[in-house]
């Protein structure tokens, strides 16, 4: 009998030309409601005995300032198929998107993890995306153009749908920093 994959929900926000990244870094000025939206959505458990899992791609981990303790709470897993040991400030290291998600399918995961969020970068999302085990999309929609080097990938819009903002997702257009954006969900279509 195969195993049965849990659900993962991918979580990014992107520029106009679908910009996510440059030079390791966000490519816009901080948006402070969505890295709020994005705390809020990763650490929120409704079971306290248990924690959310949150899957980085090798160089997005490296972007991230471990001084600042941006994830702490949840179990950190960089997906990489070039180191073995985890990084710094990280729980775990596995190959691909597929086996973190088969390995939090397992116990003891199973009955730990209450979610698995994708956080980037471009082929990590790539992979969640393409997969039969992604099911919803948390796409911060910037309405500027940013210079980059990592990109958000088109997903095919036909297997995902935009669904009214759940309640712990900000509504509307939100405006900071001169930036003007909106958090939108998208849903795979069953």
């Amino acid at each position: 009998m195969s195993q049965q994959l849990r659900c993962v929900s991918c979580v990014a926000a992107m520029a106009s030309n679908r910009g996510i990244g440059n030079k390791g870094k966000l490519p816009w000025p901080s948006l402070r409601t969505d890295l709020e939206f994005l705390e809020r959505k990763t650490i929120t458990v409704k079971d306290k005995g248990k924690w959310n899992a949150v899957l980085f791609g090798r160089k997005t981990w490296e972007g991230i300032d471990i001084s600042q303790k941006h994830f702490p709470g949840r179990l950190n897993i960089v997906i990489s198929k070039s180191i073995k040991t985890p990084p710094r400030g990280s729980h775990h290291v596995c190959d691909s998107v597929l086996s973190a998600v088969k390995m939090l399918s397992a116990p003891p995961f199973s009955s730990t993890v209450e979610e698995i969020f994708v956080l980037g970068g471009t082929e990590v999302y790539r992979e969640a995306i393409e997969s039969s085990f992604c099911h919803r999309i948390y796409l911060t929609e910037i309405d500027k153009e940013f210079d980059a080097d990592a990109f958000f990938p088109i997903f095919d819009k036909s297997r995902y749908k935009l669904i009214s903002n759940p309640s712990d997702v900000p509504e509307g257009v939100i405006e900071e920093n001169g930036v003007q954006y909106r958090i939108c969900v998208y849903e795979r279509k069953v």
